[in-house]
């Protein structure tokens, strides 16, 4: 049996054959990483999505990056501001479940199951006896957040941008004050780019959905937050003196607009992070956190 997958319908979509996704964020925030991880975390025994690269380029960047996350506990190299941004195409498709064998995959199963359950009754849902249909074509574009400071790159970047269905956006938490200001420069240049046309726009707000992700949670002091990116919102924001949800509100639809708390890394069985300095100390022992959660809000 497939679990039902519900989609909403967007217009005029810029993608051909599936969504295009910008992962956008400042130097450091874990852009390079969260993509090749991505591809990891959907070979998990009980991921509900499976994922294959569309392309050499793609398959070859998998490949290079989970070498060296899972077996050397190295992290990618960064990208650069100056650089050409790189695309990557992926197709995902939701997995037939299967009955769990585990008991940590029991609880996953009855997680899902139930957290599907909500939603369906808080949404007055009609589900399908039967879901066929082509995989989800997704395309992300690892874009650095200082690449508009670049004369020779700056057209390209928020041209790509403004024709994108979806924006990840990767914010280190630990570095909320600059990272802040990028997302505010986010928002400013693409209501500038509106400007130029309007026949995108919705209800006179951007398009996007955007989904707002804090990288790095699984560091000591944000394990609080891991499945509460509301409170870290609240208090990041209380922090940095900006009302980060109520600035992108100005720009963004208030139901186009998400907040995640994630790790391409995850935390051992005692709770401690896997990560010291510029090293992961046990990648055999990596469980990404919540990698797939934007993804799934997104698709639907």
């Amino acid at each position: 049996m497939h679990l039902p997958i519900p989609r909403t319908e967007r217009s005029e979509s810029p993608s051909q054959g599936g969504l295009r996704i910008a992962v956008w964020g400042p130097a450091g925030s874990g852009k390079t990483t969260y993509i090749a991880a991505l591809f990891g975390a959907c070979l998990a025994p009980d991921a509900r999505w499976s994922a294959r690269p569309n392309d050499v380029q793609t398959a070859d960047f998998v490949l290079d990056h989970l070498v060296r996350l899972r077996q050397q506990g190295n992290f990618p190299e960064a990208g650069h501001p100056g650089v050409e941004p790189a695309t990557y195409s992926f197709s995902f498709h939701p997995r037939p479940f299967q009955l769990a064998n585990t008991e940590e995959s029991a609880a996953t199963f009855r997680s899902s199951m139930a957290d599907y359950a909500k939603w369906i009754v808080a949404n007055d849902v009609t589900i399908p006896t039967r879901v066929e249909g082509p995989d989800l074509l997704i395309s992300f574009t690892d874009m650095s957040g200082e690449q508009y400071f670049s004369e020779d790159l700056a057209s390209r970047t928020w041209d790509y941008m403004w024709k994108c269905d979806g924006l990840l956006c990767l914010l280190d938490p630990t570095k909320a004050d600059e990272h802040f200001k990028i997302i505010m420069a986010l928002a400013h240049r693409l209501w500038f780019r509106s400007k130029e046309t309007s026949s995108r726009l919705v209800d006179h707000m951007l398009p996007h959905y955007l989904a707002i992700c804090f990288t790095k949670i699984d560091k000591a002091d944000f394990a609080r937050y891991r499945y509460k990116p509301n409170d870290l919102v609240a208090d990041l924001s209380n922090k940095v003196g900006v009302d980060l949800y109520h600035l992108l509100r100005s720009y963004f639809k208030p139901d186009r607009i998400k907040f995640f708390c994630l790790s391409a890394i995850g935390i051992d069985e005692n709770g401690q992070s896997l990560v010291q300095g510029d090293r992961i100390i046990a990648p055999d022992k990596i469980r990404p956190i919540n990698m797939l959660a934007p993804l799934r809000w997104l698709f639907e």
